[in-house]
């Protein structure tokens, strides 16, 4: 069974991307669907409508929600914000200053692991 992964990215300069450090400060979702053996089947780029607006993180999930994503690998965020997430089924992961690659790899890879830590901290906010 494939899943959906979005990794937020915020652009920066000398054509540099990175997962930002505050998800309110992402310019776009790399968003690919990964088939069971962890290759990607499909890799598709959205442009964040929102960026730059004084209340685009709360926005996010809502917007988010229509590319029938599992997992958001991003920076920082309240815990308001990661509870609208979680209401969608979304399960966030923070890997900031990482790049697309290597969190994405890091995800596929220990995967487990990290399922371990959001469990745990979902336990903590709920």
């Amino acid at each position: 069974m494939s899943e959906r992964i979005a990794v937020a990215i915020e652009e920066l300069e000398n054509n540099r991307q990175i997962i930002p450090y505050e998800i309110g400060k992402c310019s776009k979702f790399i968003v690919c669907e990964i088939a069971g053996d962890k290759s990607i089947i499909e890799k598709e780029i959205y442009f964040n409508p929102l960026l730059g607006e004084s209340s685009s993180a709360s926005q996010l999930p809502e917007y988010l929600k229509q590319f029938k994503i599992n997992v958001l690998i991003t920076g920082e965020m309240g815990q308001q914000i990661i509870k609208k997430f979680l209401k969608h089924k979304i399960i966030v992961l923070s890997a900031p200053g990482l790049g697309f690659n290597q969190a994405l790899a890091l995800y596929l890879n220990k995967k487990s692991e990290m399922n371990k830590s959001y469990n745990y901290y979902k336990q903590i906010i709920e």
